[in-house]
């Protein structure tokens, strides 16, 4: 799995995502994931796609294939499945259990999220910085130290070569 994070709103995180999931979606099953921790009731999205677990957490399955939304996105990038989990955060560990159920050997896995680093270990963990951040995220030096890249983004390009990152066959893991 590759996971990308970001310190805040609009840094180029989804961009990024559906970037690697066009890229390789090519040669691979690709399955994108966007996760979302809520810490209140008015957290909560509203979707009209297909509730697969409601277990104190959502996971949903994107069908729709078009730029509406972020799983959307993923999906309109060349994913096979794209799922959204919706997770209390005193349910995390219950959900990453249940979602990681969804996932097989076969597929390759671009997962957006800050929250689910501390549950999953993925090959490779990018943290995407905006240079003009509104309302950083809380935990963004805790995940800082995590990540294995830190991507700053102006809006329109990052400062690294994203053309770098790949997926090893032979270790079947993510590298740059």
């Amino acid at each position: 799995m590759i996971m990308i994070g970001s310190n805040a709103r609009n840094s180029g995180k989804t961009w990024l995502c559906t970037y690697l999931i066009h890229k390789f979606s090519l040669n691979y099953n690709v399955i994108g994931i966007k996760a979302k921790t809520l810490y209140s009731e008015k957290d909560m999205p509203h979707f009209n796609n297909e509730i697969i677990e409601k277990q104190g957490f959502d996971i949903f399955e994107e069908h729709e294939v078009s730029d509406k939304n972020d799983t959307s996105k993923m999906r309109l990038a060349g994913a096979k499945k794209a799922l959204f989990l919706q997770t209390k955060i005193e349910k995390i560990q219950e959900a990453v259990a249940k979602l990681t159920e969804y996932f097989d050997d076969n597929s390759l896995i671009i997962c957006e999220s800050n929250n689910l680093i501390g549950e999953i270990s993925p090959s490779l963990f990018l943290l995407c910085t905006s240079n003009n951040p509104i309302n950083v995220k809380s935990n963004y030096q805790e995940l800082e130290k995590k990540a294995d890249l830190i991507l700053k983004s102006d809006g329109e390009k990052f400062d690294f070569d994203i053309d770098r990152i790949s997926f090893n066959e032979e270790n079947q893991k993510w590298e740059l």
